[in-house]
């Protein structure tokens, strides 16, 4: 397995991914366009996990400055179980770590219980203080 930075040469891919993985959505934000922007904007953070020249896992990453946030991690269903979702999100909170960012936040649908699972599995906790309104511009 080979984890690199995600480019936007990588986007297609990244998308056809996202569409055969449930429980992702799909969002205004995930235009190739948006995505593009995103990466500029988050340079170094968002790796992508190679099998061969095959894309099976990819985690968005991004911050603002204060607080990092991994919007998704996907890893293509037949590579599930080898520990590439917990690589691939290591790797973007190091790259937070290195931005100076202390604090990484992770949106998920709030039924998607895999992936409440797998987060839970790496310390991560849910805030029941919080809740993610959002506003269409």
């Amino acid at each position: 397995m080979i984890l690199r930075e995600l480019t936007r040469a990588d986007l297609p891919e990244v998308r056809a991914l996202w569409a055969r993985c449930e429980g992702l959505g799909d969002g205004p934000g995930d235009s190739a366009a948006a995505l593009e922007s995103f990466l500029a904007r988050n340079p170094g953070l968002s790796p992508i996990a190679l099998d061969g020249d095959t894309l099976v896992g990819v985690a968005l990453c991004g911050h603002d400055g204060r607080r990092g946030f991994l919007y998704r991690v996907a890893v293509a269903p037949s590579h599930r179980r080898r520990g590439i979702a917990r690589a691939l999100s290591a790797r973007a909170f190091d790259g937070l770590r290195a931005a100076g960012i202390a604090r990484g936040m992770m949106f998920l649908l709030a039924d998607n219980a895999e992936a409440q699972a797998f987060w839970q599995s790496v310390g991560a906790k849910r805030r029941d203080t919080l809740e993610l309104w959002s506003v269409e511009l």
